[in-house]
């Protein structure tokens, strides 16, 4: 049996306690409870992952109560700590690196989002190969920045890339494809292929009315 007295023991019990609150949205008890757990972590030695892990919560819960500046600080920190634990280019980096490009994107900080949606994408192409379902989410925050940006002749390949995986990996009428198409139609749209744009809506509609 483990020592329950650790700061790992200790530690796991705050996560546990975290999730519950999280489970039922009792966010400042979420909070308390991270917070408790990040102090923990941080006796379990600087390498151990549950430092990264309780950070990672913790921008969590700050980005579902809106508190972006909060939520920002707190995955910068799980991503250092990440980094520290498994090092740069192990995937385990990959979740907070990404929900830090999306608490980025919310911002309107798109070149900044982009670097780390950018990142994600060249370590899951690495470690699962250029077709993998998980390539094509990347590809698809990657597109969506270029977008936002105003460089829809860059992200309408990388959304017509990310719709190939996923057309090949779950088949032409799964509705996880909606929210590729509607933004994939918005490029065509502002780069002036309308028709092209009206029949990718309408594919993504179609798409959303069989699954509703």
């Amino acid at each position: 049996m483990g020592d329950t007295g650790s700061p790992q023991a200790e530690c796991d019990r705050f996560f546990e306690a975290a999730q519950a609150a999280i489970d039922t949205q009792r966010f400042d008890d979420a909070e308390a409870a991270l917070l408790e757990a990040a102090g923990a972590a941080a006796r379990c030695g600087p390498r151990d992952p549950r430092n990264a892990v309780a950070m990672h919560h913790l921008g969590i819960v700050h980005g579902a109560r809106a508190r972006f500046g909060d939520a920002e600080r707190a995955l910068v920190a799980a991503v250092a700590a990440w980094e520290r634990s498994v090092g740069p280019d192990d995937p385990h980096v990959c979740a907070s690196v990404n929900a830090l490009g999306h608490v980025l994107a919310l911002a309107e900080r798109h070149e900044e989002a982009l670097a780390q949606f950018g990142r994600c994408l060249a370590i899951w192409e690495r470690v699962r190969g250029p077709a993998h379902l998980v390539v094509a989410a990347c590809l698809h925050n990657v597109a969506t920045q270029h977008a936002a940006l105003g460089r829809h002749e860059t992200a309408v390949p990388l959304f017509e890339r990310a719709l190939a995986i996923d057309e090949s990996a779950r088949g032409k009428d799964h509705p996880g494809s909606a929210d590729t198409l509607e933004v994939y139609a918005e490029s065509l749209a502002a780069l002036g292929r309308e028709a092209a744009a009206l029949a990718v809506s309408g594919r993504a509609a179609a798409l959303r009315a069989a699954a509703s």
